[in-house]
């Protein structure tokens, strides 16, 4: 909710996460479809969970982010408009030393 008072108040909020599906190391979409739901680590999260929808969802702005290029176009843009509270959500591997998911 602390979204939606930044959006009301008009406060310039810029949040970046770095999202690799879990807390610590996750999963990816197949190996946590692969694994029996009582059986998930604790630090997996859903894969590709999708927090930039909340600021959208608020009335702010939200980027899903994969590739570098995305990342830099997301910045300037968020950056263009000093009233919105914006939420870039960056997808990583999980556990991999590759930190965007692709490079195209």
């Amino acid at each position: 909710m602390e979204i939606e008072t930044a959006v009301r108040a008009n406060i310039p909020l810029l949040i970046i996460i770095i999202n690799n599906n879990g807390i610590y190391h996750g999963l990816d979409a197949k190996s946590y479809n692969e694994i029996p739901i009582n059986n998930l680590p604790s630090t997996a999260l859903l894969p590709e969970v999708r927090y930039d929808l909340i600021a959208n969802a608020a009335g702010g702005k939200g980027y899903f982010i994969k590739t570098p290029q995305e990342l830099s176009n997301a910045l300037v843009e968020a950056l263009k408009d000093d009233n919105k509270c914006t939420i870039i959500n960056v997808m990583i591997q999980p556990g991999g030393i590759k930190k965007l998911v692709s490079s195209n």
